[in-house]
């Protein structure tokens, strides 16, 4: 082992043991994710969130589908959300500013930035596996980072 990986070992435990979390986890039925320690959780049947504040919220939906989802249909099930962000965007009197290809749960995924009210920013991202989808968005300050969103997108995890 190198010296240098022992030497950062020993000064991690010599620290006064275990490092603070910053996470906690959040559990929905079928599905989990992380959120900042501290922040309230609020649970539900379709939709679970943590939130901190008056802005600051992430949470996943769940909505079971029609029918199945299956890959091959990926396009046509992206231009329907989109579709479905574009008139939320419009409904809050905001504007898609951004969107970007994310991987949620091993599966890519669109995530959409929109931008409302006074410096709002909402990130939603949509992950679809068989008879059901996940809607996994973020509220926050627009002039906040965007930790919490980018966290809720890398943990989320189906079960």
């Amino acid at each position: 082992m190198p010296a240098l990986a022992i030497l950062a070992g020993a000064a991690l435990t010599g620290c006064g043991g275990s490092p603070v979390p910053t996470t906690q986890t959040v559990a929905g039925q079928g599905y989990r994710f992380q959120a900042p320690v501290g922040w309230r959780l609020r649970p539900g049947t379709r939709t679970v969130a943590a939130w901190n504040g008056r802005v600051d919220v992430v949470e996943v939906t769940h909505y079971p589908l029609e029918r199945a989802y299956r890959p091959a249909r990926a396009r046509a099930a992206d231009r329907e959300l989109e579709g479905d962000v574009e008139r939320l965007a419009v409904n809050l009197r905001g504007r898609i500013v951004h969107r970007s290809s994310v991987v949620i749960a091993g599966a890519d995924t669109t995530m959409y930035r929109v931008v409302f009210g006074q410096a709002t920013t909402l990130e939603i991202a949509f992950f679809l596996r068989g008879g059901d989808e996940y809607e996994l968005s973020c509220q926050r300050r627009s002039s906040d980072s965007d930790g919490p969103c980018s966290q809720l997108f890398a943990s989320f995890v189906p079960d």
